[in-house]
């Protein structure tokens, strides 16, 4: 039977790293920041949306919010859900805070993943700097939007009422990403134009979603927000994704 935890995979963590600095595609048009802007064709409004998000994104040195992660799949007997807050640093400091309904810590920096079960006194800990580059680059996402493209079909969505996200569906063209990764779909913010949820299909059918609210940009981070000190008696088993262990 398929173990299921609240804890991001190694893919999704990286997916989510990889959106927060995705370079969008490259447009003679910088001055259009409307993607609803009149006399624009499908595939212009896409790119200009894009560019916005991306335009929005270089001006983020920190962003912290509150999340609900919900994890729907065929071993599971109804929906997982769990909550925390989001924190992030510019260019890869990754740090979840689970909050209910166990306290779990999952901080992503420095080349190094570890998830700490409070309530199990254990840590995993995995080395994911070179291992992110090499799931970016199997998944086809290797960091930016020519690879994207390359590698998923990209659809938008331009609600007419104006208060509703934007949404971006991404299906995977080749058969070897869509074993693993089915589909994502994300809702920009049609405010602060930033991923305000983000819905991944895996290659088996199950579903993660991630809902982020009360997303505040910049605010002061103290570097100790990224530092992670384990208890002496928590066990820290150390995860080789290259042996399978």
């Amino acid at each position: 039977m398929k173990h299921h935890h609240p804890v991001p995979s190694l893919l999704l963590a990286v997916l989510c790293m990889a959106w927060l600095s995705l370079p969008a595609a490259a447009a003679d048009d910088s001055t259009i920041v409307d993607p609803r802007a009149e006399g624009l064709s499908s595939p212009r409004k896409v790119e200009v949306l894009l560019n916005r998000v991306k335009s929005e994104q270089e001006k983020i040195e920190t962003l912290v919010a509150t999340f609900v992660q919900i994890q729907t799949g065929e071993f599971l007997l109804k929906p997982e859900e769990s909550r925390g807050r989001f924190y992030y640093s510019a260019p890869s400091d990754v740090l979840w805070e689970y909050q209910s309904p166990d306290p779990i810590t999952v901080l992503v920096n420095e080349g190094t993943m570890t998830s700490w079960y409070r309530d199990l006194g254990r840590a995993d800990r995995l080395h994911v700097g070179q291992q992110s580059a090499r799931v970016l680059k199997y998944m086809g996402a290797g960091g930016n939007m020519a690879a994207l493209e390359e590698y998923f079909d990209i659809a938008a969505a331009f609600p007419d009422d104006v208060s509703k996200p934007y949404r971006l569906e991404l299906t995977p063209r080749y058969e070897r990403i869509a074993k693993r990764l089915r589909s994502i779909t994300i809702w920009i913010d049609p405010e602060l134009f930033l991923p305000q949820r983000l819905l991944y299909k895996d290659g088996d059918g199950d579903v993660t979603e991630f809902r982020f609210d009360e997303l505040v940009v910049n605010t002061e981070l103290s570097a100790d927000r990224f530092t992670l000190d384990l208890p002496g008696d928590v066990e820290v088993k150390v995860v080789d994704l290259g042996s399978g262990k």
